[in-house]
């Protein structure tokens, strides 16, 4: 069943939709171009102009604008009641949390572009030593092992914002007792605050991972300045998708308001799922299950105990990068 199937199986020329969006938005206003190499830049601009100036313009306001903000990504509360079990190939049990994050304008997606708030509620809910949430379900109860949050995607409304979760065979048995101190840890953050300089940390380390980090190749550079172009600023095309600046702490409690058990999606992976899975998905055939969503209730108890623990400043973070002494090489 491929996509010129399905779409002719609807009465839908894939062809001349396809020529029609080709006519709507292929546009110069609507690209962007990255050049490197070794030429001066006057050879360069002339090579260019050369190449790309019969590109027409029409003008035109990205395919987005039709759709952004004015058309609801998903029925959170909706989605959130249902969970979905999938059996992979491999012999894996994991288990991925995510909540759809929309922007609320287009200046809420500027600013959150460039302060990427999300970073801080990510480095909390990763954080790996003493009283972290990774050690408790793991050394102390040995129910994963591993664990991360990131952005799992971004588009032109919404983010979505997760936790992936690597299970051990006892972690799949009481996966609700994981879940369950997860959202006890952002109970705990947003009961006790978080502090100062988690604002403050992940900026310093961004700055110096970015100041020291290795030259790449000319093609990837490209690649990677021509997409941020659609994003940033001239004066961060390079280096926008890698600082973070203007973190608040209204952007942070924001994302944490969010970020419940009545909005989470949940979707397991195990091979011991294989009763469950009913369905298989069309494209490759995967064998999955959608279930009824367990209702989690937070219930503290790990917080009040001890056991999860806001982590204390890092006091590993370099600031100083100055030389101690020269060192002069001698050549013999």
């Amino acid at each position: 069943f491929t996509l010129k199937e399905g779409t002719k199986a609807q009465n839908i020329d894939l062809r001349t939709k396809l020529l029609e969006f080709h006519g709507k938005y292929y546009s110069a206003n609507q690209m962007t171009l990255a050049v490197c190499g070794r030429d001066d830049l006057d050879t360069l601009e002339k090579w260019v102009t050369s190449k790309f100036s019969d590109v027409p313009n029409a003008d035109v306001p990205p395919p987005e604008a039709a759709w952004a903000g004015k058309i609801p990504p998903i029925d959170v509360k909706e989605a959130a009641k249902t969970a979905y079990n999938i059996v992979p190939v491999i012999d894996e049990r994991s288990v991925e949390i995510e909540w759809v994050i929309p922007y609320t304008s287009k200046a809420d997606r500027e600013d959150r572009l460039y302060a990427k708030p999300q970073v801080v509620i990510a480095s909390l809910i990763g954080h790996e030593g003493k009283g972290s949430l990774l050690s408790y379900l793991k050394n102390e109860k040995g129910l994963v092992t591993a664990l991360g949050a990131a952005v799992f995607e971004d588009v032109a409304d919404y983010i979505t914002f997760g936790v992936s979760i690597e299970l051990t065979s006892e972690g799949l048995k009481r996966k609700d007792e994981v879940l369950t101190a997860v959202f006890d840890y952002l109970d705990l953050i947003r009961d006790d605050k978080i502090p100062e300089y988690f604002y403050t940390e992940p900026v310093k380390m961004a700055e110096t991972f970015f100041r020291f980090r290795e030259t790449g190749g000319p093609a990837g550079f490209v690649e990677s300045a021509a997409g941020n172009m659609h994003h940033y600023s001239p004066d961060k095309y390079v280096s926008g998708p890698s600082l973070y600046k203007g973190i608040t702490k209204g952007q942070v409690k924001n994302l944490l308001d969010q970020m419940t058990p009545e909005a989470v999606l949940i979707s397991t992976v195990a091979r011991d799922l294989a009763p469950l899975a009913t369905s298989e998905e069309r494209w490759y055939k995967a064998r999955y299950g959608v279930q009824p969503a367990t209702k989690i209730v937070p219930k503290g108890e790990t917080a009040r105990n001890g056991q999860l623990l806001i982590p204390p400043p890092n006091p590993f973070i370099p600031t100083d990068f100055s030389l101690k002494s020269q060192v002069a090489e001698q050549i013999s």
